[in-house]
């Protein structure tokens, strides 16, 4: 799927990033100590009863781990879909180029078990967060000085 955005997507980079992908959702998921639905670990972590495990923590989390592993030809997304509802949810896109041309990567709505799908073709109607993409970004400048 990821080989399939654009022919020029490094093969090696395309498999890496499949499978590390799903593993460090579900490494992620052992972290949180997630309970599903998703929206049941929601309230946990809303109430105190868990550290982490929001939406964007995950997308968080798992652009960071995208962005360390430096890849060249994939690109990444921080994205959004109902923005400030009740119901916001975010992810992570990856893509060769615009994130509406890519896939959603999102480790929330399955507590861990990896979903992708076409950003075209999800439910959701996703937007692009530059603005949150940048502070995950500052996040691995820091920890690389």
């Amino acid at each position: 799927m990821v080989r399939g955005l654009d022919k020029r997507v490094d093969r090696q980079e395309a498999e890496d990033f499949a499978r590390s992908s799903i593993y460090y959702a579900l490494e992620l998921a052992k972290e949180y100590r997630v309970v599903s639905p998703p929206l049941w670990h929601n309230t946990l972590v809303n109430i105190g009863l868990r550290d982490r495990g929001l939406c964007y923590q995950w997308a968080e989390d798992m652009l960071l781990f995208f962005l360390k592993k430096r890849y060249r030809t994939l690109k990444f997304y921080f994205v959004g879909a109902d923005i400030g509802e009740y119901f916001e949810h975010n992810g992570v896109v990856v893509s060769f180029g615009d994130f509406r041309d890519g896939i959603i990567i999102d480790a929330w709505r399955n507590s861990g078990n990896l979903y992708f799908n076409y950003v075209k073709k999800d439910r959701y109607i996703w937007k692009n967060r530059e603005e949150i993409y940048r502070k995950v970004e500052n996040r691995l400048t820091i920890t690389n000085n």
